[in-house]
């Protein structure tokens, strides 16, 4: 959905001044204020900040400049796709005929000079590992986590004030001319976004690193922390989640009769308050109460709890 594509057109940037064109537009969330502090070196004791030097600039806000990067990777996502497409003609070509270990090896050096060209240069994430007494260990961070914050990045280059009022004003020709194309930081982001989005589906394909940022998985692992108070495994959480997305027909009822196996099989806290709630949060699925039944009350009931008692099992069976 686009929030802020077309939000105040050109006429009405004429006809508003410049105060009453920002006041709109920081209310509509579209811009906002952020104070600008630079440091400076101060002898052999490091960085010196004076607060007193610090500016107020008005930017594009956090939720503009993702809306901004989704919408220019729509546009051009053809382009996206057909790079991918050239790189895995040549890889295909390449693991041929190999057995899967050698396969994963030749992934592997893909991966790596794939995320070399993608990084910043000199920036890099490390952990510190007590060893001994006498020494530490230091281990590579984790190489997406690194990326996410370079595509944090990526949004704000691509996203400049000049570039937001055009985006704001709904000028769509614009982002499709050879002027836009021609900017620096659009073929930038376009090649970050091709390199990314190999290195992701590699990821998936051989597990080289945990991906917390990119992957359904991901994106999972980042509900699941919002209600692990009611589930008590990633895995249990990651099963409900896709059973209620796959329910068709008479999915309230599925619902009750997934909550009450969950219940027996006692892999989720039995609260049917912090149940309904999650439901509507990340479902949209507005269930007002979980009935529960006595064995024989209601068959179809019975019969689908039998189903989802004899899937959940497996779960059971690794606590």
């Amino acid at each position: 959905m686009l929030n802020f594509f077309g939000l105040l057109n050109k006429e009405s940037f004429e006809r508003l001044s410049k105060k009453e064109t920002i006041d709109f537009l920081i209310l509509k969330n579209a811009l906002s204020w952020i104070q600008i502090i630079k440091g400076e070196k101060e002898g052999v004791s490091g960085v010196f900040i004076d607060l007193n030097k610090a500016k107020t600039e008005l930017n594009p806000s956090e939720e503009l400049q993702n809306e901004f990067y989704d919408f220019i990777i729509n546009m051009y996502q053809h382009i996206i796709l057909e790079r991918q497409l050239v790189f895995y003609k040549q890889f295909n070509d390449s693991i041929f005929g190999k057995d899967e270990g050698e396969q994963k090896n030749t992934a592997l050096v893909a991966f790596k000079n794939i995320y070399e060209e993608l990084k910043a240069s000199g920036l890099e994430l490390y952990k510190r590992k007590k060893s001994s007494a006498y020494g530490d260990q230091f281990e590579s961070g984790n190489r997406f986590e690194k990326l996410n914050g370079i595509k944090v990045a990526k949004k704000i280059n691509l996203c400049p004030l000049p570039i937001a009022i055009e985006y704001i004003q709904g000028n769509g020709m614009y982002f499709e001319s050879e002027n836009f194309k021609s900017l620096e930081f659009f073929g930038e982001m376009i090649d970050f976004e091709i390199g990314l989005k190999i290195l992701v589906s590699l990821n998936e394909k051989y597990h080289f690193e945990e991906d917390l940022y990119f992957s359904e998985y991901g994106e999972l692992k980042k509900i699941f922390e919002k209600y692990n108070h009611i589930f008590k495994s990633f895995e249990i959480f990651i099963h409900t989640y896709k059973s209620i997305n796959n329910f068709q027909f008479q999915i309230p009822s599925e619902i009750e009769s997934l909550y009450d196996a969950l219940c027996q099989r006692n892999l989720i806290v039995n609260k049917k308050s912090k149940f309904i709630d999650y439901l509507q949060k990340e479902h949209n699925i507005i269930q007002k109460k979980l009935r529960k039944f006595e064995i024989g009350q209601n068959l179809n009931h019975d019969s689908r709890v039998k189903i989802f008692l004899d899937d959940l099992e497996k779960y059971s069976a690794k606590k």
